[in-house]
């Protein structure tokens, strides 16, 4: 019977994580706060993602919840996660990626001469 007290524990386990998952805390109705993005149509892919990926992961780092309705995007939430949110769907539209997206992100920028252009790129953009 131990594998019966095994399962009857595993099950506990089991309920205990989803009951915790449940538990996701709520603010206070005071401390939400709401902003809407602009998102232009020709972009509005980008922004969402394969599926959904990218709104998707934009919540989950931040809890903010993101609303897509059009070219119109409500990020609603705590007021630190709907800042976030907004600065990632910004970057999205603006550059077509985020650093929210990658851990220990980081640009950095290279002037190069034209003359050079060439070379770097490489023959039919190879490089």
């Amino acid at each position: 019977s131990s594998k019966a007290s095994q399962a009857v524990s595993a099950a506990a386990e089991v309920a205990a994580i989803l009951n915790k998952k449940s538990e996701v805390e709520v603010p206070a109705p005071g401390s939400m706060s709401s902003a809407t993005v602009k998102v232009p149509e020709k972009k509005i892919g980008i922004v969402i993602g394969p599926k959904g990926s990218k709104v998707q992961m934009i919540q989950e780092k931040t809890g903010a919840k993101i609303d897509t309705t059009g070219e119109l995007f409500t990020i609603t939430g705590p007021p630190a996660a709907v800042a976030q949110a907004e600065q990632a769907v910004k970057e999205l539209v603006e550059k077509g990626y985020c650093a929210m997206q990658y851990e220990d992100f980081a640009e950095n920028f290279v002037n190069v001469h034209p003359s050079y252009f060439p070379d770097l790129i490489g023959k039919q953009g190879v490089v």
